[in-house]
């Protein structure tokens, strides 16, 4: 079809790729963000606990996905026609750490992990 050619190319314009990448880094910086506020939080989780069967983490995944098609559709916004050469690496690298980060920072001994403070 005629219609859905322009979305089915051999090859995808730069500022749309680095778009991607940068959102998608920025999803997983809010999804690791709201899941360890959501756990630390218990009023939080106690108002954001829906039903038993979608849980509170219905409300990270909803997040996540609405930061990242936001960034996404800015970031084409501000990035469409200009030459990105410059942002390949920096970028690449984002998303390499955001992808680090949101794998050690969604283990469960991290979001329970708790000082406590005894006065002697």
């Amino acid at each position: 079809m005629k219609l859905f050619d322009q979305f089915f190319k051999p090859r995808v314009h730069e500022s749309v790729a680095i778009s991607a990448l940068l959102a998608v880094s920025l999803a997983l910086h809010a999804a690791w963000l709201s899941h360890l506020i959501l756990f630390r939080v218990p009023e939080l989780f106690n108002r954001l606990f829906l039903s038993d069967t979608i849980g509170p983490i219905f409300i990270v995944y909803t997040l996540s996905l609405g930061v990242g098609l936001g960034s996404f559709l800015l970031f084409c916004f501000f990035l469409r026609g200009r030459d990105c050469t410059e942002l390949r690496d920096r970028a690449f690298w984002f998303f390499v750490v955001s992808l680090i980060m949101f794998l050690v920072l969604t283990f469960p001994f991290v979001y329970v992990f708790e000082i406590a403070v005894s006065s002697v």
